[in-house]
């Protein structure tokens, strides 16, 4: 399989990687191999889904089972450790970011119990919920200003990333998922500057069933 990243400006006049053809104004661009692997394999949806609600969440779910259990999980910084606190503290400022905005989750995911979802996922509902009535902006414009009416919204947010989870799961049954992405991440990095400084585009070539290592070119 195949990916092909560009270097361009985004809408936040931010210049860096991103994938070619994918929406400036949806998806940043990023000169961190981490986030560009986050764009490529744990989006599972696409370049094209990108940014929405529901996408931004199922993403959260496939970076759990990708690299949770790792415990490397900082897509904006670096290769560093993050706690399963840090990342529902990710998960829960991006569901306040979201419901700023008075967007909210669809009712149509399957319905699973908290059992199941406790086993893939760190199942905290009661510190997510709290922590996106601190961070919610713009409160008395909100209609999320009862905690119940929040925790009804971070039950959806922990189905979308089940959903997640389980489609990661299933897509990369044949490889190991954490080695693909943290293997590609490195190729990347290595081919960079150079294809930054002759303007080229870096292709990523990998392989879901083990059988070839990752590699990037850069490509004219």
């Amino acid at each position: 399989m195949k990916a092909l990243l560009e270097y361009r400006t985004d809408v936040n006049v931010n210049e860096g990687w991103a994938e070619k053809g994918s929406d400036p104004e949806r998806v940043w661009s990023t000169n961190n191999p981490i986030q560009l692997c986050h764009d490529i394999f744990e989006h599972l949806n696409g370049h094209i889904k990108i940014g929405g609600y529901f996408d931004e969440h199922e993403a959260f779910g496939a970076m759990w089972f990708i690299r949770g259990r790792h415990g490397v999980l900082d897509v904006h910084n670096s290769y560093s450790e993050y706690t399963e606190q840090d990342f529902l503290q990710e998960v829960a400022v991006n569901t306040a970011y979201q419901l700023s905005d008075n967007v909210v989750g669809k009712d149509n995911y399957k319905l699973f119990p908290a059992n199941k979802v406790s086993k893939c996922l760190p199942y905290q509902p009661d510190y997510v919920t709290n922590v996106v009535a601190d961070n919610i902006a713009y409160k008395e414009n909100s209609e999320f200003t009862d905690k119940s009416r929040i925790y009804e919204e971070v039950e959806k947010v922990y189905l979308a990333m089940y959903h997640g989870y389980k489609a990661a799961e299933l897509k990369y049954k044949r490889c190991d998922p954490f080695s693909l992405f943290m293997d590609s991440s490195f190729v990347i990095r290595e081919v960079m500057e150079e294809a930054e400084e002759f303007e080229c585009y870096i292709e990523l070539k990998y392989d879901l069933c083990d059988k070839k290592p990752a590699e990037a070119k850069i490509v004219y």
